[in-house]
């Protein structure tokens, strides 16, 4: 039998170390194997209703689980981990764990800019839909009783889908840029087209701001429907345009700064020469409650923001407060009266615009 060579002993160590370094090497790369499959939620009207359908599908551990440490952001996806020690039902346990999940992810998205305030307080914030944000795994460690959930984002999907959003609205600002322009139409459309494209420019800011939240980069805008240009086309029309205000009732402190306020938002200045109306009716009634004196207030608020015999809008509201005395609760009847027709003025301009694209 042939002895072996210390070269054959160093060629063995060296073939063994080769092959361990490849396991290594397997393992890792299924370590970084893709995310999961998605977990399909069932079809019932809530997350909530799903939960006791979803509990074949809960791992059974020890101990935390190490996706709990997933980086947040991940292979295109955005991960939140929600955690519950719960003594409720197991179905409950996990609802709360799961919606714990999701609410980490918005509360991320939203930090990055996901729910955009509107630059112009024109429109109200945009939503998170959170109903889009998936879970990849889902366990249970019965020694300490607790539930834990791993949540995802798609990145890429919700990318596109803001981008798709984003191209329905500039359609939008398109027809309404064309009316605009349209001599052949009456001016109270001039005025819906000019509404149309501040309100949807305001929005299309937000989107560009969700946009950002998942890509950190800026949102393209077509040629021709840049924001400086569109502004400047709507506001040449509602900078002339003008609206009176009239008050029938007892006077109101504040009353004609929160109708120019909402107007103002839309570059409408209150003009006693101008071409729309804004009237606000006031009815006052008194009476004692239970130790104090109350004032009950029943308003209506008719806005004909086009002029001319295009169509007015009207709206009730109802306002009561209390004081010391009659006095006092007028004073205090002031600021919720003034919010109330705010809203009211703000809404019927937000709805001409929406007719205006």
């Amino acid at each position: 039998m042939r002895r072996s060579s210390s070269s054959d002993f160093r060629f063995q160590g060296l073939a063994a170390t080769l092959i361990a370094g490849l396991m290594l090497l397997a393992m890792i790369g299924c370590g970084r194997s893709g995310p999961r499959e998605a977990i399909q939620i069932p079809a019932t009207s809530s997350l909530r209703g799903a939960t006791e359908l979803l509990l074949p599908r809960v791992e059974t551990v020890r101990g935390a689980p190490d996706w709990v440490h997933r980086p947040r952001l991940d292979r295109g996806f955005v991960y939140g981990v929600g955690i519950q020690a719960s003594r409720r039902s197991p179905d409950h346990s996990l609802y709360l764990a799961m919606s714990a999940a999701r609410s980490a992810i918005v509360a991320w998205l939203e930090a990055r800019g996901a729910r955009a305030e509107s630059p112009g307080s024109l429109n109200p914030p945009l939503a998170i839909n959170d109903e889009v944000i998936g879970f990849e795994r889902l366990a249970h460690d019965p020694a300490s009783n607790r539930w834990y959930a791993l949540a995802r984002l798609d990145i890429t999907a919700n990318k596109a889908a803001v981008v798709a959003q984003v191209a329905r609205l500039e359609n939008a600002l398109r027809r309404a840029q064309q009316r605009l322009g349209d001599a052949s139409i009456e001016d109270d459309e001039h005025v819906r087209a000019a509404l149309a494209i501040l309100f949807g420019l305001d929005r299309r800011a937000q989107w560009a701001g969700a946009y950002h939240a998942f890509s950190a980069e800026p949102i393209s805008v077509p040629q021709g429907l840049e924001d400086a240009l569109l502004r400047e086309q709507a506001d040449d029309l509602l900078s002339t345009h003008g609206v009176r205000i009239l008050v029938e009732g007892p006077d109101v402190p504040g009353l004609f700064g929160a109708i120019s306020g909402a107007m103002g938002r839309v570059h409408i200045q209150s003009h006693e020469f101008g071409r729309g109306l804004v009237t606000v009716r006031i009815v006052e009634s008194s009476g004692f409650g239970p130790g104090n004196p109350y004032l009950e207030v029943d308003g209506q608020v008719e806005v004909a923001i086009e002029g001319g015999d295009a169509r007015s809008y009207t709206t009730p509201f109802h306002v009561v407060s209390s004081g010391i005395d009659i006095d006092e609760a007028r004073f205090r009847a002031a600021r919720s009266i003034n919010q109330e027709v705010e809203r009211i003025v703000s809404d019927t301009l937000r709805t001409l615009a929406e007719s205006g694209s």
